[in-house]
């Protein structure tokens, strides 16, 4: 049975994050536990790790491309969601996330800037 280690982090980088492990079914494994990202990473020991941002940071949309899940479809959304987002697309990060027989892709999108400040924190962790 595979683990998953969930990585909360807060609104604010020098706050503490809070983890939990949870089995493949999403059964807790193991107790929450706050504190710094260097304890959580003592925590993921093999275990796939998911990352939750904080609400206010990203948007949630949907949109219709007609393209299958892959490169292409990254490269399109930010162009489909364009007219909608007050920011640069090229300041944005955009994920899609799978379909689940509805038309459109969901969408998660945030500010690049903060996508590489997550991702250099959790590389120095």
């Amino acid at each position: 049975m595979s683990e998953t280690l969930v990585l909360r982090l807060s609104a604010w980088p020098d706050e503490r994050a809070a983890w939990v492990p949870v089995d493949d079914t999403g059964a807790l494994v193991g107790p929450t536990q706050i504190g710094d990202l260097a304890d959580a990473a003592s925590c993921s020991n093999g275990r796939q790790l998911v990352v939750l941002l904080p609400a206010v940071d990203v948007l949630r949309t949907e949109t219709s491309v007609p393209l299958k899940p892959g490169g292409k479809l990254l490269q399109a959304l930010p162009f489909a969601l364009e007219e909608h987002l007050a920011d640069d697309i090229d300041d944005l990060h955009f994920a899609a996330g799978p379909r689940t027989g509805r038309n459109g892709t969901p969408v998660a999108v945030t500010r690049r800037e903060l996508m590489d400040s997550v991702l250099t924190r959790l590389g120095r962790a």
